[in-house]
């Protein structure tokens, strides 16, 4: 049991830290969006330290094969269309934002304008860039693809082959990832492409470089057009 608490925690630990400091860090004195920053930080400090217990990112080895991330790249150019058209057509979709995600409250948009003088705004912007591309990818993709969808499918989840497939495991993760996020809709044909590349591919570390590339392509989408709601 030592070491499947282990492997439990390095998958969910993570996660957690970061959702915990967003929704708790504004009680704790660490207003928006420095609560965002307290969640990234410590969300890479155990990346960083469960390091040795991602046998599946298995591009962190010498030697690996990057045959899957081709893949990863043309899931995250796809993924990207995928959030950002239907907002980008319908601006009322935003309307919807937020039925379920982040438990019914408004979204708020990372709008650099808010900063005050101009290298706060851009020292803000490489701060929110750097967590959502090289963070978030890492600590959602361990949690939601190598965790969830696996514990779903058999608790001792280390023994199901990655990118196995049930219904209940699919689906399930994919509700799972939609309901967690203000953009409830489109979160949710994301992850179902995500988790098509899984089990296309065998390898999470494509989710990775596909959640990586849609989050880089929405930033820079929003730099270009000032719609920081989308971030």
């Amino acid at each position: 049991m030592k070491g499947f608490g282990i492997a439990v925690s390095a998958r969910t630990g993570p996660y957690l830290a970061f959702a915990g400091a967003v929704f708790l860090g504004p009680y704790l004195g660490f207003a928006y969006p420095w609560n965002l920053y307290l969640g990234y930080g410590l969300a890479a400090a155990l990346l960083l330290g469960f390091r040795k217990r991602y046998a599946e990112l298995v591009f962190f080895r010498k030697n690996a094969s990057a045959s899957a991330l081709p893949w990863g790249v043309l899931a995250g150019l796809v993924g990207a269309f995928v959030w950002i058209a239907p907002y980008h057509f319908l601006p009322g979709l935003h309307e919807t934002d937020s039925v379920f995600g982040m438990f019914g409250e408004a979204r708020e948009g990372f709008d650099l304008n808010r900063f005050e003088p101009f290298y706060a705004s851009v020292g803000h912007a490489l701060g929110r860039s750097m967590g959502y591309v090289l963070v978030t990818p890492l600590f959602e993709e361990l949690f939601i693809r190598s965790f969830l969808i696996r514990y779903l499918v058999e608790t001792d989840f280390e023994t199901v082959p990655m990118g196995t497939y049930t219904r209940f495991s699919f689906w399930g993760t994919a509700l799972f990832f939609s309901l967690t996020h203000p953009e409830w809709i489109v979160a949710f044909f994301f992850s179902v492409l995500l988790n098509g590349l899984l089990i296309l591919t065998k390898r999470l570390e494509a989710c990775v470089v596909a959640h990586a590339v849609a989050n880089l392509i929405l930033i820079l989408y929003v730099l270009l057009t000032g719609n920081s709601r989308l971030w």
